[in-house]
């Protein structure tokens, strides 16, 4: 199932939608190794994710971009 997920990006959390044709499920997550790591484990190969463009962005992106469908500009 195709899911688009958007990242609202900010200095200590991140909250997460994670939409699909059927559901839409919101979670939280702190900016931090574990917290980055948590929603790394929720991702799957075929998603596309939209982030904020923050100071934090960049390297936010470095750390997941492998795990999820390949963009251009990512």
């Amino acid at each position: 199932m195709r899911r688009f997920i958007g990242v609202d990006l900010h200095k200590n959390t991140f909250t997460v939608c994670y939409l699909t044709s059927k559901a839409r499920e919101l979670k939280s997550f702190k900016v931090s190794k574990t917290g980055i790591e948590a929603f790394k484990q929720t991702l799957k190969r075929t998603d596309e994710v939209a982030v904020e463009s923050t100071g934090n962005t960049g390297y936010f992106v470095r750390e997941i971009k492998a795990l999820v469908k390949a963009q251009s500009g990512l």
